[in-house]
């Protein structure tokens, strides 16, 4: 059996949607289902926060696809530095 998570947490635009979550509620219980905001990181907030962990990532020249879920042939950097002409 999989170790369980202590909570879920929702964003993005489904977190809006009240019957998906009490669907997951339902599905998960008694594992409690809450939204970002309620632990401080707005919910429509995702996508920016995606933005930049891969932004960083790439700086630290840290591969950010993952093969193993997305069937890609091999690890790669994501996205290109191009540093303005002074």
């Amino acid at each position: 059996m999989p170790n369980l998570p202590d909570q879920i947490l929702l964003c993005g635009g489904g977190s809006h949607n009240l019957y998906l979550k009490e669907r997951i509620h339902n599905l998960l219980v008694p594992i409690p289902v809450i939204t970002t905001a309620e632990v401080g990181v707005n919910v429509d907030f995702k996508e920016a926060i995606a933005f930049a962990v891969l932004a960083y990532w790439r700086s630290l020249k840290i591969p950010s696809n993952f093969p193993e879920v997305t069937g890609a042939k091999a690890k790669v950097m994501l996205g290109e530095i191009h540093q303005p002409i002074i």
